[in-house]
């Protein structure tokens, strides 16, 4: 589950995979992003979003994931039929905040459009 908290910088609580709960910041963008994925998922899947990576894990060197811009959202729960259209939805609400979503197999990652050489590798 998120909390959020005011500021430039969004703290975030997930479990990672040594079953310690953690806490991490993420930024704006990507909050924001979750905050339209979770209404998508209710919407279109009535289910509630499960964020399974966001810092932890093992992801290229230049991954967005690494600077908190980049989440994994669970679908392997999901119908095809129902993964499609939240899918389909994603895509379309994440649009404007220039985020692109993959459809990973058993997660949809997304993260900005932007080439990576656009972000530095530090946390706002």
């Amino acid at each position: 589950m998120r909390s959020y908290k005011p500021g430039a910088v969004t703290e975030v609580k997930f479990v990672g995979t040594d079953g310690i709960t953690h806490w991490a910041g993420i930024h704006p963008t990507l909050d924001d992003a979750l905050d339209r994925a979770e209404r998508v998922y209710r919407e279109e899947a009535q289910r509630d979003l499960v964020v399974t990576e966001l810092f932890g894990g093992r992801h290229v060197a230049n991954s967005f994931h690494y600077i908190g811009r980049a989440a994994d959202l669970r679908t392997n729960t999901l119908r095809p039929e129902v993964k499609t259209a939240v899918y389909t939805a994603l895509v379309a609400a994440l649009a404007p905040l220039k985020y692109t979503v993959v459809d990973e197999g058993d997660h949809f990652h997304i993260e900005p459009a932007a080439p990576r050489s656009d972000y530095p590798p530090t946390l706002v």
